[in-house]
């Protein structure tokens, strides 16, 4: 849909970072109900959009009432536990680069990040294994004890190799293991099809109400 290069008078508007704060969303995101039309909004001469706040809180009303889940569904919540701060950082990099419609939180240990599951489940964790306090290994085990959390998509990415892992009790056959250093351009495929999968599936559930 092609933007109006007038602001139509004196309407409050919105950033498209401010309006994806108030969803919990990607800015893309906010770009694609643009586009759909589900937000009124208009382009500064410089080319950034402008969205009118009556048509933000009206979507937001929509929201709350669960008038229209569809349009605004939950982001694809994405959980990265890795104690070392470099690493750490570099994960962010990336995966804020990829503009994925996502939230990413991220944990130092097994214990921050049982706390961090407890408050939200996520739907994908990307965990290394030799942590502080509780590692890897024993964070996964507590989580497959909890029936809840079995529907959680884990990935281990570790310098450890296979015979290491496996001297030290293993893991759950169904979590994916990678070597470090990371392969992100492999990592941004797998986190990809696990947001096609999140979608297709809400997609499925509103056609079956």
């Amino acid at each position: 849909m092609k933007l109006p290069m007038t602001r139509p008078g004196d309407e409050p508007v919105l950033t498209a970072s401010q309006t994806a704060k108030m969803f919990g969303v990607a800015v893309q995101t906010v770009h694609q109900w643009v586009e759909k039309g589900l937000l009124e909004a208009w382009r500064t001469p410089g080319g950034h959009r402008r969205i009118l706040k009556k048509s933000v809180l009206s979507l937001l009303e929509q929201r709350v009432g669960n008038s229209d889940k569809s349009s605004t569904p939950n982001p694809f919540h994405l959980l990265v536990v890795e104690d070392d701060a470099r690493m750490a950082m570099t994960y962010k990099m990336h995966l804020k680069k990829w503009n994925f419609p996502m939230q990413v939180d991220s944990a130092a240990s097994g214990v921050e990040a049982l706390i961090q599951v407890a408050k939200r489940r996520p739907n994908m964790i990307i965990t290394d294994l030799v942590m502080p306090d509780l590692d890897g290994f024993r964070m996964i085990k507590e989580l497959r004890k909890d029936p809840e959390m079995q529907s959680i998509h884990l990935i281990v990415i570790t310098i450890l190799e296979a015979r290491d892992i496996q001297a030290r009790g293993g893991i759950p056959d169904d979590v994916m293991v990678l070597q470090k250093p990371v392969q992100f351009p492999w990592l941004k495929e797998i986190v990809r099809q696990q947001i096609t999968l999140l979608e297709q599936a809400a997609r499925k559930n509103d056609y079956q109400k």
